[in-house]
């Protein structure tokens, strides 16, 4: 459990903290003292009553071993807004131990404001290959033409479906 990169809990029954790994308490910024034994809703002074999580822990959970790729966002005082997507699974009681609950955090915030930006630049470049008034292709590094601005449709008279996906080599008849 402390050698995992994800944040884990593991949570009674009664949705309290029965152990959290090294991940947990190192990107949320909690302690053990804060952690074991409390209600996820009271952890970090309260930052964990979110209404998703609720709504996960209590209406679909118990309906369910297993939930995946339960996506929550929520702003956490302390480390400012986080993208988590959350794997939760019941496990069942087994000899003297309670059932339990597995809930491994997957913070995705980095990678969805990287998207973010990224998806940004390429519309920025989407928009200044469409404002060029002169033919422009951009091109992949194999030479296949990956887009073309409408003055190069216009000036060579060839559609997208003749352009796109092919080599500049085999574009107007291989000219």
């Amino acid at each position: 459990m402390q050698t995992m990169d994800q944040p884990l809990l593991v949570l009674r029954y009664d949705l309290t903290v029965e152990e959290a790994n090294s991940a947990f308490y190192r990107l949320f910024k909690v302690d053990t003292e804060e952690t074991r034994g409390r209600l996820i809703y009271e952890l970090g002074n309260g930052q964990w009553n979110i209404p998703e999580l609720r709504r996960l822990l209590e209406e679909i959970l118990p309906q369910q071993s297993v939930v995946e790729h339960y996506r929550l966002e929520h702003k956490f005082p302390e480390i400012g807004k986080r993208i988590m997507i959350l794997n939760a699974r019941r496990l069942p009681p087994e000899g003297d131990r309670p059932e339990l609950i597995l809930l491994v955090i997957s913070d995705r915030t980095e990678t969805e404001q990287a998207r973010f930006e990224l998806e940004g630049h390429v519309e920025f470049g989407e928009k200044l290959i469409d404002s060029t008034r002169e033919a422009l292709l951009v091109l992949d590094w194999d030479l296949k033409v990956v887009r073309a601005n409408q003055p190069f449709y216009d000036a060579f008279q060839v559609s997208p479906d003749d352009t796109k996906g092919r080599l500049i080599y085999e574009l107007g008849n291989r000219q």
